[in-house]
């Protein structure tokens, strides 16, 4: 890069370079002897000249360069791959340059050229003088290494003298920027470059691009601090509480800050995690609806600030294509370069995955979960190496098995199971020993007490989720209706947070009322009919909630208890109990008798799990 200050400068050394290879070609071409070369003395001389003549030319392009790509400023984005190029192309010229009026000085000794080889070389010193080749990028990465490597516990294994050493032999052009950052030399005399020395104790990967500013990142920590002083609060009051408890402490301590690329990932994890297990059952509360939205604007943020190395990517790709050349290989790396550059393209694949992805498949190891899962996600994610050795189908059908388990099981029962199925599908997921005719048996001891039990009633629980959505559709049919919905929770922006829910509501229940051959099984209907009460179910949740915090009259104890009412229906999906709460606050404008308006949705459920969960919550409350 060259600073404004220094471009005329460096024109000026561009044009004194012109004249100092005139007067160079000039004492060649007027030369009584010439050293012959391959072929005759004359052949030489025209070799020579036109050489000096070629780098004549280039010249003002270089100057181009210098004006152009490598200009810096401040108001404008560094383009860093059109930077490197620049500067590449501007180092290899001026290398060459020197390297051949020296070659040329020294075998054509009878011109007397040492004195002008003198001058052009320190012209060409000067010109690299104003140029800056270390990228701020780059800094930026060397000043958190020198940090880090500061740390006691990291001292021992340094590569800060190594990187030292590197940036002043570019400096003071000693190497070029391909010595840089490939490295030179070879045998005991190799010096590392760049590249392998950032990738040294796990720091950077060969697949991130170079990192941004520190200042990049002001913003994403400025709704970090946010969102963690808005949820300490909250979260204060909420220890005793095992899915929100924990978050308490790490909010209050704020230990996420974000000062590199890849603390994006984790930092956004995180607060996905916190803002998903808060919404579910405190929506309505003020601080989860901010930090929400906060999330909304982190996410939208982080995209421009992740850089994935593209060439280094692509390049990898290529390597593969031509080790996994089988077709059965071909088409399972396929499969996982697919869904590896659709992570790629959203954001959202940490750098460290993708160099155990590409470590795996250079092995020939097709056993690759691109994508990471919860901790307590025990179903099976099928690789290409699971659906070679098991089969899609069995594997699918066993997923389906654990998610409806999950789904409509009480904890304490579901708890028990999921200790005995989670041990055989970690060993299927991490391709360990076992006993898989003993597996698929309990499996389908599973699969057949779910046909009895449960999917026998999934018919009318389509019904009966379609017939809600609809009467939900009913009550708000028009424009004129939805606005008494959002005057009534004070909420122009309602029907934005609640559309795309309900479109996946409305999407899921077509599937479910189409005449579909697969859907002929139960089994089949499952996948659907989870999302479809899952996402009208929170709909519920969230709209009946909003209504009754609202009022007069409302107290703290009462807003707990209808939290933990409405919670236990939209843990369990019952659906027609939220429904009814919500038809019954959204038809009154006040609710005088707290606590019979209580009595009466707790009577509301029909589901003998919530019945359960609301007799344990309350039976302090009922007379002895």
């Amino acid at each position: 890069m060259i600073d404004a200050k220094a471009l005329p400068e460096f024109k000026k050394y561009i044009e004194t370079l012109i004249n100092q290879l005139s007067l160079f070609e000039d004492k060649v071409k007027n030369s009584s002897e010439i050293e012959p070369g391959e072929k005759g003395p004359e052949e030489e001389r025209e070799r020579i000249l036109s050489l000096l003549s070629s780098h004549k030319k280039k010249l003002p392009e270089i100057e181009k360069e210098a004006s152009g790509p490598l200009l810096k400023n401040s108001s404008k984005e560094i383009d860093i791959p059109e930077v490197l190029k620049s500067l590449k192309n501007v180092d290899k010229f001026f290398i060459l340059l020197k390297q051949d009026v020296e070659i040329i000085a020294e075998e054509q000794y009878e011109c007397k050229l040492e004195i002008y080889k003198q001058e052009v070389v320190k012209t060409i010193e000067n010109a690299l003088d104003t140029i800056e080749f270390i990228l701020p990028n780059i800094r930026y990465e060397l000043s958190f290494m020198e940090k880090y490597y500061r740390e006691p516990a990291n001292m021992g294994k340094t590569v800060i003298p190594e990187l030292n050493d590197l940036v002043k032999d570019l400096e003071e052009h000693h190497i070029t920027l391909d010595d840089f950052f490939k490295g030179y030399n070879s045998g005991e005399s190799k010096t590392l470059g760049y590249n392998v020395l950032r990738m040294k104790n796990g720091l950077y990967s060969k697949y991130q691009f170079f990192d941004n500013s520190p200042e990049a990142y002001k913003e994403l920590n400025n709704i970090y601090y946010q969102i963690c002083k808005a949820m300490e609060s909250f979260l204060k009051d909420k220890r005793s509480e095992p899915e929100l408890g924990k978050f308490y402490f790490q909010v209050k301590e704020m230990n996420m800050l974000i000062s590199r690329m890849s603390d994006v990932f984790e930092t956004g994890e995180f607060l996905k995690t916190l803002c998903q297990k808060s919404k579910k059952k405190y929506s309505y509360v003020d601080e989860v609806r901010k930090s929400v939205s906060l999330l909304q604007k982190f996410n939208q943020l982080k995209k421009s600030l992740i850089s994935y190395n593209e060439q280094e990517l692509n390049k990898t790709q290529k390597v593969l294509a031509s080790k996994l050349s089988k077709e059965d290989e071909k088409n399972r790396l396929k499969i996982i370069m697919d869904e590896v550059w659709n992570c790629i393209n959203a954001g959202e694949i940490y750098f460290s995955r993708l160099d155990m992805i590409f470590s795996k498949l250079l092995r020939k190891n097709f056993n690759i979960v691109v994508r990471e899962k919860d901790a307590d996600d025990i179903t099976i994610t099928i690789t290409p190496h699971h659906e070679k050795k098991y089969g899609r189908d069995i594997l699918n059908r066993i997923n389906i098995i654990i998610q409806e388990i999950d789904f409509w099981y009480p904890p304490n029962e579901k708890q028990l199971l999921f200790q005995s199925i989670a041990k055989t599908t970690e060993k299927i997921q991490t391709d360990k020993p076992l006993d898989k005719k003993e597996f698929v048996e309990m499996m389908q001891n599973y699969d057949k007490s779910m046909e009895k039990n449960i999917r026998k009633s999934y018919p009318d629980k389509v019904k009966e989720l379609a017939g809600i959505y609809a009467a939900f559709k009913k009550q708000f049919p028009n424009k004129a209706q939805q606005v008494k919905l959002e005057k009534r929770l004070m909420n122009d922006k309602i029907w934005e947070e609640i559309t795309e829910d309900l479109e996946t509501v409305k999407r899921n229940i077509a599937v479910l009322s189409s005449d579909g051959a697969s859907l002929k099984k139960h089994v089949n209907k499952f996948p659907f009919l989870q999302v479809a009460i899952e996402h009208l179910s929170q709909v519920l949740y969230d709209l009946s909630m909003q209504i009754f915090i609202l009022f007069e009259g409302v107290d703290t104890r009462s807003i707990t208890n209808m939290t933990n009412i409405l919670s236990t229906y939209n843990d369990f999906r019952d659906i027609p109990s939220l429904w009814a709460a919500f038809s019954r606050f959204f038809s009154k404008t006040s609710m005088p008798n707290l606590s019979v308006n209580e009595k009466i949705v707790i009577d509301a459920t029909r589901e003998p799990r919530c019945q359960a969960r609301l007799k344990e919550l309350f039976h302090k409350d009922e007379p002895a």
